[in-house]
């Protein structure tokens, strides 16, 4: 989330500017040199720092992923390859490639072919892949690049612009001024989170293992931000009950803070960038949804 915030915040412009040819031929030229069959099949549309592709080389399909030009969209391609291979590594075929595009070097990640879900992916099984990463993440070296205090600080620049645009009642807007006060008050133990956990970015393996992609915006948090941060998607909707945070050993009150605030920067974004038009329900009852889980 945080790597999107910042970028729309830079309203980074020259980062867009790609020319998808010109890519693909280099990463071609550069894979011909190790192995005799290279082949791009498609390209699938990019998010908002990376690029993708599937290719065949010597008859493996493989899933290839870029950046945008930038130094700091590189940066946080070699987190994500540090990280996917330390978490798994053992199990699938992950290479890092340096590329020269234009006299400007480009890091790709190429790795095994992974599919998407055939079916929902119910609260239990986010749980088991979030315990799965933080076991391997644990009492590691390794350094990320975002901070959960810059998640609060960006949700109190959130709630101002969205209450300054009208989006928010008064009432609203002191409620979520005080969920932010008291997560800002709250001690929690950090470890590595995904930072942006959503069903798209679960995948699986040929024989079924789960694997969690995109981390690009991985932050130091605490243990439960990722399930958190999973239940503020539209989809985790039909989920939201009185007793679900409990359920899992969660406050609610603390819980739906979270939730609050995460909702209020995907909020600001989605005002930066108009997707909110096509929102079925206005940011405010989003939040209202949320704080309902406490009766």
């Amino acid at each position: 989330m945080l790597s999107k915030y910042f970028h729309l915040e830079k309203n980074d412009m020259e980062a867009g500017k790609v020319d998808m040819s010109l890519f693909i031929s280099a990463l071609v030229a550069d894979l011909k040199e190790q192995y005799e069959d290279v082949r791009i099949e498609q390209t699938f549309p990019g998010g908002t720092l990376g690029i993708f592709f599937e290719l065949y080389i010597d008859g493996k399909r493989k899933f290839a992923k870029t950046h945008r030009y930038g130094h700091e969209y590189r940066e946080n391609l070699l987190q994500e390859i540090e990280i996917m291979s330390l978490v798994y590594g053992d199990t699938l075929d992950i290479e890092k490639v340096d590329v020269e595009i234009g006299g400007r070097h480009l890091i790709f990640m190429i790795m095994d072919y992974l599919f998407p879900a055939s079916g929902l992916i119910e609260p239990k099984k986010i749980r088991e892949c979030i315990e799965h990463y933080q076991r391997k993440l644990y009492r590691t070296h390794l350094t990320v690049k975002y901070s959960f205090r810059q998640v609060i600080e960006a949700g109190g620049e959130s709630l101002g612009v969205l209450y300054k645009q009208g989006f928010f009642e008064e009432k609203m807007y002191q409620r979520c001024k005080e969920s932010l006060q008291r997560v800002g008050e709250q001690e929690y133990t950090e470890v590595i989170s995904h930072g942006d956990l959503s069903n798209v970015n679960i995948m699986y393996t040929e024989k079924g293992m789960p694997v969690v992609i995109d981390w690009e915006d991985s932050l130091m948090a605490f243990g439960e931000y990722d399930y958190l941060y999973w239940l503020t998607f539209f989809s985790q909707r039909k989920y939201y009950s009185p007793a679900l945070l409990e359920n899992h050993d969660i406050d609610k009150v603390w819980g739906t803070d979270i939730m609050a605030l995460i909702t209020l920067v995907k909020s600001k974004m989605s005002y930066q960038n108009q997707s909110y038009k096509n929102n079925k329900i206005s940011f405010q009852e989003r939040i209202d949804e949320i704080y309902k889980m406490i009766v």
